[in-house]
């Protein structure tokens, strides 16, 4: 069966994440083709499933600016998906893995390692480290972009971000820190943070377009694919998950009992990049 490739184009917060669920649900089932989806939203604050969005994120605040709050159906840490970003999802049925598709450091690297070359391309050193987060190696080091994961029966959905560009201290006034024993948040460690917290305009002055191509032509590499669009199955089934779900907020709340987990930019993987106050 042939790939689906789904061009960049841009959606709300909701229907992105929305859309990764039931796409998942039709390539398990075989109602869809594995697919490719590149994507760009509004600014809006992603949080995994089993995370605390009162204790990590400042939800006011993202009242106030307009940005939009959603709970992904994968793990990882609070995220801000920016209008700097470019974004994709790819669905991998078991069926087309070497490897056994529970194995999620494999299921990293598949997608991950394709991502890093895209930017080496472009003269970037960037390689995938710490399982889920594209860092710049040489030169500045920073982190440029990072990957989250869920399994959906026998279908592998990774779906991450490359920031074309970032406005730091805006993002991290969205969330708490959660190094440190008093509440603030994490624009106070900003002269720190920023150091590390880039993105590709840091490194070269290629466009976003460009960047695009470069991302689109690295994960679709050897793959047999149709450049389409959702079908109107998909189309109907995500409307309805949106309404019932994605923009419920018993779900996007939680049960008040998830973990605290931070931002993705205070961590790389487990390590804390704040210097922790006395």
């Amino acid at each position: 069966m042939k790939w689906r490739l789904i061009e960049l184009h841009e959606k709300d917060a909701y229907f992105n994440t929305a859309i990764d669920e039931i796409i998942s649900e039709f390539v398990s089932e075989g109602k869809s083709p594995p697919t490719i989806r590149f994507w760009k939203s509004e600014p809006a604050v992603s949080i995994s499933y089993k995370q605390n969005l009162h204790k990590d994120v400042d939800v006011e605040k993202c009242k106030l600016r307009n940005h939009g709050i959603v709970r992904r159906n994968s793990g990882g840490r609070a995220d801000l998906i920016s209008e700097g970003d470019i974004c994709y999802s790819v669905f991998i049925p078991s069926s087309y893995l070497e490897h056994n598709h529970m194995d999620i450091i494999k299921n990293y690297d598949l997608v991950g390692k394709k991502v890093s070359k895209a930017l080496k391309s472009l003269g970037i050193a960037a390689e995938l480290k710490n399982k889920c987060d594209i860092i710049v190696t040489k030169g500045i080091e920073g982190k440029v972009g990072n990957l989250a994961q869920f399994i959906k029966k026998n279908v592998v959905v990774i779906h991450g971000k490359v920031r074309h560009s970032i406005e730091p201290y805006m993002m991290l006034s969205l969330f708490y820190c959660t190094s440190c024993n008093d509440k603030h948040l994490l624009s106070e460690h900003y002269t720190e943070l920023s150091k590390s917290i880039k993105s590709v305009k840091d490194y070269s002055n290629v466009s976003e377009n460009d960047l695009y191509i470069r991302i689109r032509n690295a994960l679709t590499d050897g793959l047999d694919y149709d450049v389409g669009y959702y079908n109107p199955e998909e189309l109907f089934a995500v409307k309805r998950l949106i309404s019932e779900k994605h923009k419920s907020q018993e779900w996007i709340n939680g049960t008040g009992k998830e973990p605290s987990r931070g931002c993705c930019d205070e961590y790389w993987d487990l390590t804390s990049k704040v210097t922790k106050k006395s």
